[in-house]
């Protein structure tokens, strides 16, 4: 299989992204895990070099809350998204987002916006954090600001 003429671009916006770390899952069919392996030393050789790439049939179990998976398989990033990740269907014209002209700047404002959705979720930890560490103090001290707010558990 031909590297796709998208491939070094999507690789370098996402190893441009503060926080994130690239790999590659693949799942080739049982007799080409050799064929793939050599795919990726001489076509992506920084992750053949760098052992950052799995190859095996389950995708999801790399899956976490802040990992984004992006495949052209829409089964893929179902399971990936039940098992507790996030994904983006790389348009492909064998699945639903195959109507996408630019499949590289689709992927890319997809990513930005689960992007955001995380920073967002984090700051809201961190804050309700900083809330629940700084109430037990102000309700130590005899103090609630909102009296008709409930304090449970006090």
């Amino acid at each position: 299989m031909p590297k796709q003429p998208w491939c070094d671009e999507l690789v370098d916006f996402l190893e441009s992204q503060d926080g994130y770390s690239v790999c590659l899952l693949t799942a080739p069919n049982r007799d080409n895990a050799t064929g793939k392996q050599r795919w990726i030393r001489k076509n992506l050789p920084q992750f053949y070099d760098e052992k950052r790439y799995l190859i095996g049939p389950a995708k999801s179990f790399c899956a976490s809350p802040d990992s984004i998976l992006i495949d052209d398989r829409g089964k893929n990033c179902d399971d990936f998204i039940a098992a507790g990740g996030r994904a983006i269907v790389f348009p492909a014209p064998w699945n639903s987002w195959s109507d996408w002209k630019d499949s590289l700047e689709a992927v890319k404002i997809r990513f930005n916006i689960i992007k955001r959705k995380l920073l967002m979720t984090e700051t809201c930890i961190c804050k309700i954090d900083r809330y629940v560490e700084f109430m037990p103090l102000k309700i130590h001290q005899g103090r609630v600001d909102n009296p008709n707010c409930p304090v449970h558990g006090v």
